[in-house]
């Protein structure tokens, strides 16, 4: 797909795992399992920096090719990270240690095993969140620019938590240039409330980031659900900036 026809379906939830060239990712209708299927399908791919991703990069950030490559492509929430331990607290809650009992440590086999395990988590699984988490994570709404290896140091010291990245920038550049850092990243208020930043739940800080171990599926569904609405609202945003750029070229 190129970015005309991305204007065109005019659907900002559209997954970009459907870009993927492996026809089992792109067939798989079931967000869980697609994500999953994409997950084992290689690192030849990767959608946040896929032919259609930096084509809309350049266009809504007004890059050229040169000025992208200054850049690392981030996706801002991680589906895996949260869907892990939404999985621990159901097994907690259900009296087992299911996931753990497995004894697999290796990304791939883990993967493997929870497409396998899928109807055991079910009830997870097909959560209306959840499901919607897995496809929006690969969402032009999900994805940002940032400055070249900040993405790593993302991962390593934020959990790629997007409220916390948001905060780490607050303390660096200070109250009265923190609006004017966001804008770099593009629609950013949807994690804001008059320019106060909207944490995942209480007392999620820099120096607190780990998801609390005692909360439960309800609670971890709450933050997706959060979490979801944001990515939403970006992406509509910036799927509607999109369809203005073009009606204003087609009036010249």
């Amino acid at each position: 797909m190129d970015t005309q026809q991305f204007i065109q379906i005019n659907d900002y939830q559209y997954d970009f795992k459907n870009e993927s060239s492996k026809e089992k990712v792109k067939q798989e209708r079931d967000p869980v399992k697609k994500f999953l299927k994409y997950k084992l399908s290689g690192s030849a791919f990767d959608c946040d920096r896929s032919e259609l991703a930096k084509s809309l990069y350049k266009k809504i950030w007004r890059l050229s090719d040169e000025q992208l490559a200054n850049y690392d492509f981030d996706t801002m929430n991680s589906f895996y990270r949260i869907y892990r331990l939404l999985l621990l607290a159901y097994d907690k809650e259900q009296g087992n240690l299911y996931w753990k009992s497995s004894g697999i440590s290796n990304y791939k086999l883990r993967y493997e095993w929870l497409l396998d395990e899928y109807d055991y988590y079910k009830e997870i699984n097909e959560h209306e969140e959840v499901q919607k988490f897995a496809a929006l994570t690969h969402s032009i709404g999900n994805f940002t620019l940032v400055p070249k290896g900040f993405n790593t140091k993302r991962n390593a010291l934020f959990d790629d938590y997007w409220d916390i990245t948001l905060e780490y920038f607050l303390k660096e550049v200070g109250e009265d240039a923190f609006l004017q850092q966001c804008q770099k990243f593009k629609y950013i208020g949807a994690y804001l409330d008059n320019s106060k930043i909207q944490m995942y739940w209480n007392g999620h800080t820099m120096n607190n980031k780990k998801m609390p171990s005692n909360f439960n599926t309800i609670q971890i569904l709450e933050v997706i659900k959060k979490i979801n609405r944001s990515i939403e609202i970006r992406g509509e945003e910036m799927l509607q900036e999109l369809i203005e750029m073009e009606n204003q070229k087609a009036i010249f």
